[in-house]
């Protein structure tokens, strides 16, 4: 039994929050290059500590289980036919395959201003790059062998992959069932898409999105499911402090893939049971920006990060793990400002470039 509403809003209360763990693992402070030059700074035991437990454990949630969201609500209370599917296509083709287009061909203009003579000198990696009709074409699916221009939206590409091979999908989660699952669930945890040739479809997108897909299939109620799972936030604890502590040893790789799955379901424990209140809703207008969010941080996180840098110095790894938080929510407040603005003015640009949100 399907509770519609408790779904509904477990999945839109969640949307932002994730976004939020996107552009947490895209802040990135690893590697800072100015002008051709890496930016050295102190980096800690326990300021490392925290960015990889933000980054790189907690925030890693996001992506499969945006993954799951997609396959299941593609294939949510529908019985999949031909003309479902073509209808299907269509809605796609707004909400993703433009949107797609769109950015990254604003990413193409923000790469065409910094080769600019005037811009040219702040970015001198940039200073034996060549644009031809082929580089041009790259932007807009892999740019440097992973990535499209707007990096971030080698997500959307994947979804626009899977969306078309949406009958292949169902048919697999219909005839194999849970063993189909289990067989791509395996797929994920060794990474062993990496090595059969999936490119350029991710070991995440083979297994979540089909994961997603079952449980709408099969019409099972995953919110409902994990309301139940009081355990989850507590054995996710546990697995998120061991998945910070391994990184870089052997078996790092499946503690981090149990804390995943974990996590996904003790997110959810935690949004549904918020949600589980007739007199709370998600936030509408945190639901309707996450995607623009989204689509823009990928143009800002990282060169804000390079400004905050260059205006600071730090020094201090006080003064590190500040910038470490100022450049996500500074680039969240800047996306969720423009997004407000232009929705105020500019509805429809603003309807088409966020996909119809």
């Amino acid at each position: 039994m399907v509770n519609n509403d408790l779904l509904s809003k477990t999945i839109n209360s969640l949307r932002f929050p994730l976004i939020v763990g996107v552009v947490f693992i895209h802040n990135n402070m690893s590697i800072v290059n100015v002008q051709g030059m890496d930016v050295s700074y102190e980096r800690t035991l326990w300021l490392n500590y925290i960015m990889i437990f933000l980054s790189d454990v907690l925030s890693t949630i996001s992506v499969p289980l945006f993954f799951f969201f997609a396959g299941f609500l593609f294939f949510y209370k529908v019985d999949f036919t031909g003309e479902i599917y073509k209808k299907k296509l269509k809605n796609r083709c707004r909400t993703l395959l433009i949107p797609y287009l769109i950015w990254n061909f604003i990413g193409f203009i923000v790469l065409l201003i910094q080769m600019h003579p005037r811009f040219s000198s702040l970015f001198p990696l940039l200073e034996n790059y060549r644009i031809d009709i082929v580089e041009f074409l790259k932007c807009f699916w892999m740019r440097e062998y992973i990535y499209p221009i707007n990096y971030p939206f080698w997500f959307i590409r994947e979804l626009i992959l899977l969306v078309i091979a949406a009958p292949v999908v169902y048919w697999f989660v219909r005839k194999l069932k849970v063993f189909g699952v289990i067989l791509l669930g395996i797929v994920w945890f060794f990474q062993l898409g990496t090595y059969a040739g999936l490119s350029p479809l991710s070991h995440q997108s083979v297994f979540f999105f089909p994961l997603g897909a079952y449980f709408a299939v099969s019409q099972l109620d995953f919110a409902k499911l994990a309301y139940k799972a009081k355990w989850s936030p507590w054995i996710y604890l546990i697995l998120a402090v061991s998945d910070m502590v391994t990184k870089g040893l052997p078996y790092n790789l499946g503690v981090h893939c149990v804390g995943i799955l974990v996590g996904m379901i003790a997110v959810t424990y935690i949004a549904s049971h918020l949600m589980d209140n007739p007199n709370r809703q998600p936030s509408e207008f945190l639901c309707n920006a996450s995607f623009f969010v989204f689509a823009a941080h990928g143009l800002l996180v990282s060169r804000l990060m390079k400004i905050l840098m260059v205006m600071v110095h730090p020094q201090s790894p006080y003064v590190i793990l500040c910038i470490y938080f100022l450049d996500p929510l500074i680039t969240i407040f800047l996306c969720l400002g423009v997004y407000k603005i232009l929705k105020r003015y500019f509805p429809l640009i603003t309807k088409v470039v966020a996909g119809g949100r």
